[in-house]
């Protein structure tokens, strides 16, 4: 009996979940990731031969590496239904002596 498309029972018909990455692609991270790692100390060398030469490319590149260590802030918008929250904290009672 010839193979049919479709006959497959081990098939998946849902595909991959919406934002998993492929294999491919976590293969290369993680190759990217073990590459910076082993060279952070030499970055360290590099930059500072950068900003001998030139300070303001050095700095450059550290703004721009900044947003792949520090997570970036985000603005928060008031609406107009917006109430502030009152906060009321209890005191103790003092004691008369």
């Amino acid at each position: 009996m010839p193979f049919k498309i479709g006959d497959d029972p081990n098939r998946n018909l849902n595909g991959r979940p919406k934002g998993a990455p492929n294999k491919v692609t976590s293969d290369i991270r993680h190759a990217y990731e073990m590459l910076i790692y082993a060279n952070i100390p030499a970055m360290s060398d590099w930059l500072n031969e950068i900003a001998a030469e030139n300070p303001e490319k050095a700095m450059d590149i550290l703004i721009r590496l900044s947003p792949f260590v520090l997570p970036k802030k985000q603005s928060i918008e008031a609406h107009e239904d917006f109430q502030p929250i009152q906060l009321i904290i209890p005191q103790k009672p003092k004691n008369d002596e």
